[in-house]
């Protein structure tokens, strides 16, 4: 019961905190990325990876505490964390915010709820729907 209590707390955090505006890069209009009419073919810049070992959508994030809820699962954003965008190969988290359709690999060498990687995808992305620009 502890544990739950625990959880719900930190959950509360998480709503409480929010990045501040000026923090929050704005979305770029002019994305590499491009989708054929007719067609689910979403093209993603060279530099995404064919598969991406999680997908999701951001629920929370606090990057002050290094926190993220990504589909209702709680992941930790480490400092050197490498963050991908659709119109950028580097970026950083500010770039991140709640909403955002993302791809993630852990941190390979723990075995725990760190994330190694981020990429911003489009809204409309899935697993099956990729194609390599």
């Amino acid at each position: 019961m502890k544990f739950i209590q625990t959880k719900l707390q930190q959950i509360a955090c998480l709503l409480i905190l929010t990045v501040p505006a000026a923090t929050v890069a704005a979305e770029p209009s002019n994305l590499n990325m491009e989708q054929t009419p007719g067609s689910t073919n979403t093209i993603l810049p060279n530099y995404y990876p064919e598969m991406f070992e999680h997908t999701g959508i951001i629920d929370l994030i606090d990057i002050k505490e290094g926190r993220v809820v990504i589909n209702d699962m709680y992941w930790r954003l480490p400092m050197n964390i490498k963050v991908h965008n659709l119109n950028t190969e580097f970026s950083t988290v500010h770039t991140l915010r709640n909403g955002m359709n993302v791809g993630f690999k852990r941190n390979s060498v723990k075995k725990n709820t760190d994330i190694a990687e981020i990429w911003v995808l489009p809204n409309n992305y899935t697993q099956s729907s990729r194609n390599l620009e």
